[in-house]
């Protein structure tokens, strides 16, 4: 138990908070509101990350492997569900289209070959790391040229709109995680700036759950404050 305490962080502390506050606020909301994809897949995301980080913590504390915790749920799960939250704010058949073929494509070139053993489990990731930073980079690119070309979007403040947000955010943290992943072997020569990198990449990732969970709570306690367009 000691040791337990002793290598708890506040990365891991903040991600259970959020759970535990997005979990709430979640079963909160009306019914109606409930049902809607957008906030639903929200929830699952904070789910998700709570679960996989929460694993992954227990084995190395332990000091067992725990790459196959991240391969499976970030790299395959999470962006599954990160390009679903995305898919929510499209309003064109095309743009909805890219993202399931990206969904598809992700399970066909690294979901398929993990689960029929031609990557390892306990690879280091880079492959499918490269193959779902790519999809949600440009998922996100869509988005913007969506958000700046459709007429929907005009009547749309960008600041109050949680699209814009999650969207910018999530473009951050992965284009972030293929910086470190493209230069990882520059990186890893040079501890001090490994970590810090690292460390930029981990508050990114807050501060994008952070805004999932401010959408659940904004939805609850303050929707006249989010602008949203319409989706026929």
């Amino acid at each position: 138990m000691k040791l337990f305490l002793d290598r708890i962080s506040y990365y891991l502390i903040s991600i259970d908070l959020m759970f535990l506050v997005g979990s709430i606020t979640f079963f909160l909301l009306d019914r109606q509101d409930r049902e809607k994809p957008l906030y639903r897949l929200l929830w699952i995301a904070l789910s998700l990350v709570f679960v996989y980080e929460n694993i992954a913590f227990y084995l190395a504390v332990k000091k067992t492997f725990n790459a196959w915790v991240y391969n499976i749920f970030f790299r395959h799960f999470a962006t599954w569900v990160n390009l679903l939250i995305i898919r929510a704010f499209a309003l064109t058949a095309g743009f909805k289209k890219a993202i399931h073929g990206f969904m598809i494509s992700l399970l066909l070139f690294s979901g398929i070959p993990y689960l029929f053993g031609f990557i390892p489990f306990n690879d280091a990731g880079e492959y499918t790391s490269l193959l779902s930073g790519s999809f949600i980079i440009i998922a996100c690119g869509l988005f913007y040229c969506e958000l700046l070309s459709h007429d929907r979007y005009l009547e749309t403040d960008p600041l109050r709109f949680p699209g814009f947000w999650i969207c910018t955010l999530l473009l951050f943290f992965y284009s972030a995680s293929f910086m470190i992943l493209i230069s990882y072997a520059y990186l890893i020569q040079r501890p001090n700036i490994y970590y810090a990198v690292i460390k930029i990449a981990q508050h990114s990732a807050l501060a994008l759950y952070f805004v999932f969970l401010l959408t659940l709570v904004q939805r609850k306690f303050f929707p006249q404050t989010s602008s949203l367009p319409r989706h026929d």
